[in-house]
C-alpha cells in the first residue's frame, strides 16, 4: 500500500480499505489455518499410538509376539507374560512398548 503522505488514500479511499481488508483476511486465514493444523497434529499424537493387543507367543528370551486389534503383529519385551494375556501398547518414534492390562 502506498504512503498516505502523498494523498493517495484520500483520492483512492476505497482502494485503501480493500487492501486493509485483504491484509486482515490473510492474517486471520493464516491464524485459523495454523490453529487447525496444531489441533489436528496434537490430537493425532495423543491418540495414534494406543492400541489393545493379545500376546500370541513368548520365546525363551522373553520377547513376546503381540497381535494388535488391527491384525498386525509386533515383537516386544514382555516379562512373565504368557500367551493370551491382554496388553495395551503404545507406539512412539517407531518403537512399540506394551503393558499388561488388569
Amino acid at each position: 500500500m502506498q504512503s498516505d503522505a502523498c494523498g493517495y488514500c484520500e483520492t483512492h479511499a476505497m482502494y485503501c480499505e480493500t487492501l486493509e481488508d485483504i491484509d486482515m483476511l490473510r492474517t486471520l486465514g493464516k491464524t485459523l489455518a495454523l490453529t487447525c493444523a496444531s489441533l489436528v497434529f496434537g490430537t493425532t499424537l495423543a491418540t495414534a499410538g494406543m492400541m489393545m493387543g493379545t500376546v500370541s507367543s513368548v520365546d525363551d528370551k522373553g520377547m513376546a509376539t503381540v497381535k494388535m486389534e488391527d491384525g498386525k503383529e509386533h515383537k516386544v519385551k514382555g516379562e512373565g507374560w504368557k500367551p493370551g494375556v491382554k496388553v495395551e501398547c503404545e507406539t512412539k518414534e517407531g518403537k512399540t512398548e506394551c503393558k499388561a492390562t488388569k
